[in-house]
C-alpha cells in the first residue's frame, strides 16, 4: 500500500512539472514572433535582444523565488509548495496569452510581459528543484531514477512547448495564433492543481521540527555550513539552464533569424533534441547507479560540448537531418550529465534544510548564468556568428568540470539508498 502512495506520488508531481514547463518554454519558442509584437520599431536582431533582455532582468527574481520556495518546503512542506507553484504559473502564463501589445498600449506592453515572466520564473524555481527532492524522498529504490523524473517531466513539457509552437508558427495560422501556447495553460494547470491537491506530504518532512525553522537560522546554516555545497549547485544549475536556453531554445532563433531554418522546422528539430533527452534520462539513470555517478556525469560533459560545435557550424547548411542528428548528439551529452544531477544535489544537504538549500543556490546559478545567457549568446552571435552559442556552452560544460571535482563525500541518509558517487 506504500509503495502505491508512493508511485501515485511520483505521477501526480510528475503531471504538475510537465503542465508547467509547457508554459515557460513557449516564451523563448516564440521569441522572434514576441521581438515583432512588442518591440515592433527595432531591426529584427535588436527586437531579439530586447526579448532575450527581458527573459534576463526576469531572473534577477529568482534568488528570492528559490528562498521563498525552499524556506516553505522545509518549513511546511513539500506538498504546500508544489501545489503553489501550479497556481503562480497558471496565472502568470493565461497573462501573457492576454497581453495587448505595443501598437495597442507602447511602453506598458513589455512591461507587462517582463511583470508576467517575473511570476513565471518564480513559479517554476518552486516547482523544479522541490519536485526532484520530493520523488527523492519518495524513493526506496534508485534514487538517480526518482531524482530524474523531474527533468523527465520537464522535458516532456518542453517538447510539447516546441510542438504547440510549431504548430502555431505555421504560417497558414492566423496572426493571433501566438496567444494559444499561453493561454492553453488556463486549463492544464488548474488540471494539475486539481490533481496535486491529493499529494502526500513527503516521509522525510517533520512537521515537528520544523516548527523551529526560522528564514534567518536557516540562511544562517547555509551560509556558514554549506558555501561550498551551493557552489556545486551553482555550478550544475548554470549548466543545466545554459545548455536549455542557448542549446534549444536560442538556437531556435539563432537558425531562423540567420534564415537557416523556417520556424517550423527549427521546432521541429528542437522538439526532436527534448525527444531524446526525455528518452535517454531514465536509461543514464540507470547506467548512473550502476557505473558512478560522478564518471557518467564527466562523460556527459565531454560529450555535450562536443556536440555543441557541431550543432551550431553545420545548421548553417540548412539540413534538417544533419541538424536532427547533431541535436541527437547534444541531447544526449545533457541527459548523461543530468540525469544522475539531482541525487548528487540531494546528498549536499541535510533534510531540514534540503529544500532551501537547492532551491536558492539553484536560483542563483539561474539568475547569474543561465537568464543573462541568452541575450549574452544572441549579442556575441551579432559579432562573431556561430560561436556565440558555442561560447556560452562551454563556458558551463568548463563550470559542470568544475563541479565534479569539488562536489564532497556523499550525506548518509536515512530515505535513500547510498550510491557510488565516486568513479567505480
Amino acid at each position: 500500500m506504500k509503495a502505491i502512495k508512493r508511485y501515485k506520488a511520483i505521477i501526480i508531481t510528475c503531471i504538475g512539472s510537465v503542465a508547467e514547463w509547457l508554459e515557460f518554454s513557449a516564451y523563448l519558442y516564440l521569441a522572434p514572433r514576441l521581438a515583432h509584437l512588442f518591440f515592433p520599431d527595432q531591426e529584427a536582431a535588436a527586437g531579439l535582444v530586447s526579448v532575450f533582455g527581458l527573459f534576463a532582468i526576469a531572473y534577477v527574481a529568482r534568488p528570492i523565488g528559490g528562498f521563498i520556495f525552499g524556506y516553505l518546503g522545509d518549513r511546511y512542506g513539500r506538498r504546500l509548495t508544489l501545489t503553489l507553484s501550479v497556481l503562480i504559473m497558471a496565472m502568470a502564463t493565461t497573462g501573457i496569452g492576454l497581453l495587448p501589445t505595443w501598437d495597442q498600449i507602447g511602453i506598458w506592453a513589455p512591461l507587462l510581459l517582463l511583470a508576467c515572466r517575473v511570476m513565471q520564473g518564480m513559479a517554476v524555481t518552486g516547482e523544479f528543484t522541490n519536485a526532484a527532492v520530493f520523488m527523492i524522498e519518495q524513493s526506496r529504490g534508485n534514487p538517480c531514477l526518482a531524482g530524474t523524473w523531474a527533468n523527465w517531466s520537464a522535458n516532456l513539457g518542453i517538447a510539447l512547448g516546441a510542438l504547440t509552437t510549431a504548430l502555431v508558427s505555421l504560417p497558414t495560422m492566423p496572426d493571433w495564433a501566438w496567444r494559444i501556447p499561453f493561454l492553453i495553460s488556463c486549463t492544464t494547470s488548474l488540471l494539475a492543481l486539481l490533481i496535486r491537491r491529493k499529494l502526500f506530504e513527503s516521509p522525510s518532512f517533520n512537521a515537528a521540527a520544523a516548527k523551529s525553522l526560522s528564514p534567518k537560522k536557516v540562511l544562517t546554516e547555509l551560509f556558514l555550513h554549506h558555501k561550498h555545497n551551493g557552489l556545486v549547485v551553482i555550478l550544475i544549475s548554470a549548466f543545466a539552464g545554459v545548455t536549455l536556453y542557448v542549446g534549444n531554445m536560442f538556437w531556435c532563433s539563432y537558425v531562423v533569424s540567420h534564415h537557416y531554418f523556417t520556424p517550423s522546422k527549427a521546432n521541429m528539430i528542437a522538439s526532436v533534441d527534448i525527444g531524446v533527452e526525455f528518452l535517454m534520462l531514465p536509461l543514464m539513470a540507470i547506467v548512473a547507479y550502476r557505473a558512478g555517478i560522478r564518471r557518467v556525469m564527466i562523460a556527459g560533459l565531454l560529450l555535450t560540448a562536443s556536440a555543441t560545435l557541431l550543432n551550431f557550424y553545420l545548421a548553417a547548411q540548412g539540413c534538417v537531418l544533419t541538424s536532427m542528428l547533431t541535436m541527437i548528439m547534444f541531447a544526449t551529452g545533457v541527459a548523461t550529465f543530468e540525469a544522475p544531477m539531482f541525487k548528487l544535489l540531494f546528498d549536499l544537504f541535510p533534510a531540514r534544510i534540503r529544500c532551501t538549500g537547492i532551491a536558492l543556490a539553484w536560483a542563483m546559478g539561474q539568475s547569474l548564468f543561465s537568464g543573462p545567457s541568452p541575450m549574452l549568446a544572441q549579442w556575441l552571435s551579432d559579432h562573431y556568428g556561430w560561436v556565440g552559442g558555442v561560447f556560452c556552452i562551454l563556458l558551463v560544460c568548463g563550470g559542470g568540470l568544475v563541479a565534479m571535482y569539488m562536489h564532497p563525500a556523499p550525506h548518509k541518509t536515512p530515505n535513500t539508498q547510498a550510491v557510488n558517487i565516486a568513479s567505480s
